[in-house]
């Protein structure tokens, strides 16, 4: 049968009971969020991800059918980036420990700015209202 572990037989954390298999097969099982991956499968990962960005924003805003692929992708890592810092910041907040600025707020702010310049490029930035043109007109 399944042979159900508890917590304090596993040692574990869950709330939850997993069975024997399903324990051996999250430790055999890879990671697949890519966040500290390296190498060939990773870069193959990302380019996937990057790719499914791409269509995304392409769906999402019309006027990017006729712009130029490279400055697409450019948006599209970019925004992948200014994801990735705003998480790490949320989770380290802004300052560290000496009540200084952490230097991850000076590039997060660069980011944006590239982002914006690019969206500007592309016609997806209304310079009217730049929130309402960059949430899809949901502002």
């Amino acid at each position: 049968m399944f042979g159900v572990l508890s917590m304090a037989e596993t040692d574990a954390k869950r709330p939850y009971t997993l069975s024997e298999s399903a324990l051996a097969q999250r430790g055999r099982a890879r990671l697949a969020h890519g966040l500290y991956a390296s190498g060939a499968e990773a870069a193959r990962l990302r380019r996937r991800r990057l790719r499914a960005r791409v269509r995304s924003l392409k769906s999402q805003f019309p006027a990017l059918a006729t712009a130029p692929d490279h400055l697409v992708v450019r948006y599209a890592e970019i925004d992948t980036l200014v994801g990735a810092v705003w998480v790490t910041l949320s989770e380290q907040g802004p300052v560290n420990e000496a009540g200084e600025p952490r230097r991850l707020v000076t590039e997060y702010r660069r980011l944006l700015i590239q982002l914006r310049d690019l969206a500007e490029v592309l016609g997806i930035l209304n310079k009217a209202d730049p929130l309402e043109s960059l949430l899809g007109g949901q502002a």
